[in-house]
């Protein structure tokens, strides 16, 4: 028994032992296939991370690729005057001023506002007042943070002398810049300011580093400081104006650039060509890869050339116009200013000058606005005779020589003109020469046309203005718009125009605001104070390898932060 009993725990012994013993290899077999498992994994994990590497290779390339974008050449027409945001004044000064500072906010296409240099705003009910908040992380080119305190100092210096900027405009009810906090700033004004988002849109609204400005003194406009996609490198006279790629620039404002950045090409550089055939050519031959203003009788060459573009933008504001002075003889007297306005055939200059290209203007507002008033076209309609008549009846008399004299006085007209303008001016001339003016037109070279227009005496002065508010035509006719620097050529001051221009520019109500800018345009055309030419209708040119730049929603301001040029 005892031998049998030891048996039969040897085998029940054995069994246990071999369950063991399966147990362990099952186990190894498990663990030997984990291991394998986890090797698959890592191996997996390895082919993920690779994937990821060559995803990150490869949109590294599409931004080396992007940011690699070349330098863009834009043909100007004249030199800037200066490149301090807030005294701009001409057109050349802000194509460059675009580039290199950023605003609160951005007018894009259908007059939509954008995030710029704020991310939220809330106005006012009574709109006298409206808060941003600012975009954290955003610094000037020469380091200085962009913070309330910055932004502060910046409205602050509208407290001081800003006539003949478009900063005038904002400038007008401003009250005060209060710091709500480091990102938050409010602006106070002393009457309401319903478009002022519209205003703080143009590039002559921009933001720029005050301490800065104070700094450099005299050399403010020749050596500019902003936050925008490009820095200023180089102005060479006579030559070209040079910006660089800001590297830092990062914030950009994708729904309007196409970029939050930084840009993508690697300089902007504006070369001043006064010549216009001469800009034509460049463009023609890849020296130049974009300009603006094309003259009209360049539009059908250009638009025959192989790998050129031409694009026609409507821009609303004030047309293409004459400002009459009616403050010295002869156009003091209302019936010479009537009777020029009766001596111009615009409908013949659309065609001569113009080929076409543009809708002939009426009155002292574009018709793209809906407080565009039509009662203006049925006013002063091509009609030389009765020139003649209004002449005869203020008592200007025709001599033996074509002229007309009065008491020994000549009747003369001064039509100062910029030279881009001189197509149509030498047929205005021709025109005010049919009925006996002794007319003759006094070209102003260079940069600073509004401060030589505030400074020399004249009877017709050439003037047109971009603006996306209506009621900025404040800044052009009111009396406080007069003087060196100022863009009131016609030198009108009249205190009942004004009185119409300051309450349409702050009334919140825009039925209201209609009726009184109405009254403004009649107004206006009464008195004979401006000849409508044409409505304001250019064109740019440029070079198909050039893409991805952006239009304001004026059509006018052009941005180069997404640009680039391929090829």
């Amino acid at each position: 028994m005892a031998l049998e009993e030891a048996e039969a725990a040897a085998a029940a012994g054995g069994e246990e032992a071999q369950a063991a013993l399966d147990e362990a290899m099952q186990a190894a077999e498990e663990a030997e296939m984990a291991a394998m498992d986890a090797a698959k994994t890592a191996e997996e994990a390895q082919m993920d991370a690779d994937e990821s590497q060559k995803q990150v290779q490869e949109a590294q390339m599409q931004i080396d690729e992007l940011m690699s974008g070349g330098t863009i050449v834009f043909g100007t027409n004249q030199e800037p005057s200066q490149l301090d945001a807030f005294a701009s004044t001409t057109v050349n000064d802000q194509a460059v001023v675009a580039q290199i500072y950023e605003t609160l906010v951005i007018l894009g296409q259908g007059m939509q506002i954008h995030q710029g240099l704020a991310t939220h705003w809330n106005q006012s009910a009574d709109a006298t007042e409206v808060t941003f908040t600012l975009r954290e992380g955003v610094t000037f080119h020469n380091g200085d943070s962009l913070d309330a305190a910055a932004v502060k100092a910046h409205f602050d210096r509208m407290k001081g002398d800003v006539s003949g900027s478009q900063t005038a405009l904002i400038a007008t009810n401003f009250q005060d810049a209060e710091v709500i906090d480091d990102y938050t700033v409010k602006l106070i004004f002393s009457a309401p300011v319903p478009d002022i988002l519209i205003d703080l849109a143009a590039p002559g609204a921009a933001i720029t580093n005050a301490a800065a400005v104070e700094a450099l003194g005299d050399d403010a406009g020749r050596r500019p400081i902003g936050t925008g996609p490009f820095i200023f490198e180089e102005w060479v006279e006579g030559s070209h104006i040079s910006l660089v790629r800001n590297p830092d620039w990062t914030w950009g404002a994708f729904s309007f650039y196409g970029t939050t950045g930084p840009a993508r090409a690697e300089r902007v550089v504006f070369r001043f060509i006064p010549d216009e055939q001469a800009r034509t050519a460049a463009l023609s031959t890849g020296e130049i890869h974009f300009l603006d203003l094309v003259p009209f009788q360049n539009i059908a060459p250009l638009e025959a050339l192989d790998g050129i573009t031409v694009e026609g933008f409507s821009l609303p504001g004030l047309p293409q116009v004459n400002y009459i002075n009616p403050n010295i003889s002869p156009t003091s007297d209302i019936r010479v200013r009537q009777a020029i306005l009766h001596a111009v055939d615009q409908d013949a200059m659309v065609q001569a000058v113009f080929f076409g290209r543009a809708p002939r203007a009426y009155g002292p507002l574009s018709s793209d606005f809906a407080e565009y008033d039509p009662i203006v076209e049925t006013y002063y309609p091509y009609d030389p005779d009765l020139s003649v008549e209004l002449l005869e009846e203020a008592g200007w008399a025709l001599d033996d020589d074509g002229i007309r004299r009065k008491d020994g006085e000549t009747l003369g007209a001064r039509i100062i003109e910029n030279r881009s303008w001189n197509p149509w001016v030498t047929l205005l001339q021709a025109q005010l020469g049919d009925i006996g003016f002794d007319a003759e037109v006094i070209t102003l070279e260079g940069g600073g046309y509004f401060q030589q227009t505030g400074e020399i005496q004249y009877e017709l002065a050439s003037m047109g203005d971009v603006f996306g508010s209506p009621a900025t035509l404040r800044r052009d006719f009111h009396s406080s718009s007069v003087g060196p620097g100022n863009i009131n050529v016609g030198h009108i001051a009249d205190s009942e125009l004004d009185a119409l221009l300051d309450a349409a520019s702050t009334e919140v109500n825009l039925g209201k605001r209609a009726e009184i800018l109405s009254e403004v345009q009649r107004y206006i055309m009464d008195q004979a104070y401006i000849v409508p030419i044409i409505e304001l209708h250019f064109f740019t040119a440029f070079s198909n390898a050039l893409s991805g730049f952006s239009v304001d929603g004026t059509g006018f301001y052009k941005y180069f932060a997404g640009a680039s040029i391929s090829g």
